[in-house]
């Protein structure tokens, strides 16, 4: 799609192809120069979905190009502006010029790549959860296979072989992750905050770290998707209010045994938390809002790079 002076293209990027107007590439280096030689008409506009690790050696060549910016769109905003067009079919070369028309119709912003450090913590960190999990299941398949006496002994040094061979492995991880935690400057600010240790600065460092520097802290809430989703239409205007869901659900997810550490072992924390439980929130809501505010806490110690301060976090409230 064309404005007088700017080329907008939409690309759907799979894992082994790219969809761009009625043509078609393959996601390898040589499918990439082929794009590169196709756009090579001026100033180009892309806009592409946030996709993973599928698109990100794509977003770096298209960012690296001349006359070309490239902007990573979250899914989520997409899908919500498909709907808007009233769009009924899902094909590739539908998705590629939704995303085209996106670019041009919504508010352009420039992606930026990350450091080759950062992004590298982010798989390091990104693994490690898959490990932790993979351990997890075949702990829970371990109880099992011994809770009866059918299950031949085999099969209990295997499983048993297995978690030891992953622990093994995410202590490696671990140890790489930590080395390059420790090359961001002001991270060891990090462990000065409630709940967070190694572990959960790892994973929580290894997503922050890549976002765009001048996010705002709020910009960060609505990221993880801890911003709260107000829904009052029709008959639900009663629903109660709830967070949106729509960002890093990974996020979410370092943020939670943190926060309901702090929540249940710091003061400041813990007062937060009881006195949003006495006016009438669910422990749930509660610990949501202390996820919130052990976000802002990172915000504030990775940018100023200065220790965590509850003075700072918790301000007294102001009388009228």
């Amino acid at each position: 799609m064309h404005s007088t002076d700017i080329c907008f293209v939409g690309i759907d990027v799979a894992a082994t192809t790219l969809a761009v107007c009625r043509k078609s590439f393959a996601n390898t280096s040589t499918g990439h120069r082929k794009l590169l030689s196709w756009l090579d008409r001026g100033p180009v506009r892309v806009c592409m979905e946030a996709t993973g690790p599928y698109g990100l050696d794509l977003a770096a060549t298209l960012h690296a190009a001349p006359d070309i910016a490239v902007m990573v769109a979250n899914p989520r905003a997409v899908r919500d502006f498909a709907r808007a067009l009233m769009s009924r079919n899902k094909t590739d070369r539908v998705d590629a010029d939704t995303l085209s028309q996106h670019a041009e119709r919504m508010p352009f912003k420039p992606w930026t790549p990350p450091p080759q450090a950062l992004l590298e913590l982010r798989h390091i960190a990104r693994h490690i959860t898959v490990l932790t999990n993979t351990k997890a299941a075949e702990k829970n398949r371990l109880h099992a296979a011994r809770a009866t006496r059918t299950t031949p002994a085999c099969v209990i040094a295997a499983l048993d072989d297995h978690i030891a061979a992953l622990e093994r492995r995410i202590t490696v991880l671990e140890i790489e992750a930590a080395h390059r935690l420790a090359e961001i400057d002001g991270v060891e600010h990090v462990l000065t905050i409630p709940g967070i240790a190694q572990k959960s600065a790892i994973q929580l460092v290894a997503e922050l770290a890549v976002l765009p520097t001048d996010m705002t802290k709020r910009q960060w809430v609505a990221h993880a998707g801890l911003d709260p989703r107000l829904v009052e239409s029709g008959s639900s205007i009663n629903r109660p209010t709830r967070i949106s869901r729509n960002g890093n659900r990974r996020l979410r997810k370092a943020l939670y045994m943190p926060a309901l550490a702090a929540a249940h072992r710091h003061p400041a924390f813990a007062t937060f938390y009881q006195r949003l439980i006495a006016a009438g929130l669910t422990k749930l809501q509660a610990l949501v809002a202390v996820m919130r505010k052990l976000l802002h806490a990172l915000y504030a110690v990775l940018k100023y790079k200065q220790p965590f301060d509850p003075d700072k976090l918790f301000k007294p409230r102001q009388c009228a």
